[in-house]
């Protein structure tokens, strides 16, 4: 069961003006800072990510696979619109998945894409969590929870977006390990 009570703790650093603290609570849980860095595309800063963990490790299948609590947080560094955002996470998802994969997952994505679509555009400062725990990802946008995919394959499907051997960017990769 996930609890939404995503509270973030004093920040310890700050990336691009986005204070990134080193703890977070998830429900009862207080999650660690694994690492955080900034996703670009040509030359523009799109989003700051701060990945956070029950049980911190640099070893990237450890955290996909892993069953502990997760929490990705985006915070939006420009004006996206959603259909952009969710465009780009189903080619994530490709580029980490077997087409079998990503057909057997297709209930959970379609659930994610009418989530993203709640708001038509992302605005800069806007923020995005998805708090992953026990089979389920909770989606919260502006911290307000926007809904929850249970589906036990969704978790580590989602963190290969970032953490996989097709990443959306090899620099976020590293930076979210906190190798770099």
């Amino acid at each position: 069961m996930i609890l939404v009570c995503a509270a973030p703790a004093r920040a310890d650093q700050t990336i691009d003006g986005v204070a990134i603290a080193s703890e977070v609570t998830q429900g009862p849980r207080t999650l660690k800072l694994v690492g955080a860095g900034v996703r670009t595309k040509f030359v523009f800063r799109i989003y700051v990510a701060a990945l956070y963990a029950l049980e911190p490790s640099q070893d990237a299948r450890r955290l996909i696979e892993g069953p502990g609590a997760r929490r990705l947080h985006l915070q939006m560094l420009r004006d996206v619109d959603s259909a952009t955002l969710e465009e780009a996470m189903h080619d994530e998802l490709k580029a980490n998945h077997s087409a079998d994969d990503v057909r057997a997952l297709t209930p959970a994505i379609e659930r994610l894409s009418q989530l993203l679509k709640t708001t038509d555009r992302l605005h800069e400062g806007d923020t995005i969590d998805l708090e992953i725990d026990a089979g389920a990802v909770a989606i919260l946008y502006n911290r307000q929870n926007k809904g929850r995919i249970d589906d036990p394959r969704l978790p580590a499907a989602l963190m290969r977006v970032w953490l996989g051997d097709n990443p959306t960017q090899t620099s976020l990769k590293q930076a979210l390990l906190g190798l770099r």
